[in-house]
């Protein structure tokens, strides 16, 4: 994997993101940032959409970060992605869901929606 730098103003926010972060949890991870690093890169798919790290480019704006770390993720087909962008929602993470979105996800909900292999394809949500 190969870390690149991106401008912050670059990326684009994935449009069905289902995680939102409180003004109280983007100042904690700008404040994260600040004391250890940018330590988890942001990821990004190959037209430089969000995959995972939007409370981090959120923080980022905040810190008035001019680029950040990013990871991309060119190998993932469009039904791999949406795929990691469901399972990188935490269940147990407390961070409120967008509005229409529903209740959090459970682990077997995560479980049938998140099954990926490389070798053998993608099976995500509804999806055979």
């Amino acid at each position: 994997m190969h870390i690149e730098m991106m401008p912050v103003e670059r990326l684009v926010p994935y449009a069905r993101n289902a995680r939102t972060h409180s003004d109280q949890q983007v100042a904690q991870i700008a404040a994260s940032i600040v004391r250890f690093g940018f330590t988890n890169p942001i990821l990004i798919s190959d037209d430089d959409v969000i995959i995972a790290g939007h409370g981090r480019l959120m923080a980022a704006k905040q810190l008035a970060l001019a680029e950040v770390p990013t990871i991309r993720l060119a190998h993932l087909n469009e039904a791999e992605r949406r795929a990691l962008v469901v399972a990188a929602i935490r269940p147990a993470a407390r961070l409120r869901r967008s509005e229409g979105e529903g209740q959090r996800l459970g682990q077997a909900d995560a479980r049938r929606i998140f099954c990926c292999h490389r070798d053998r394809g993608c099976a995500a949500a509804g999806e055979a």
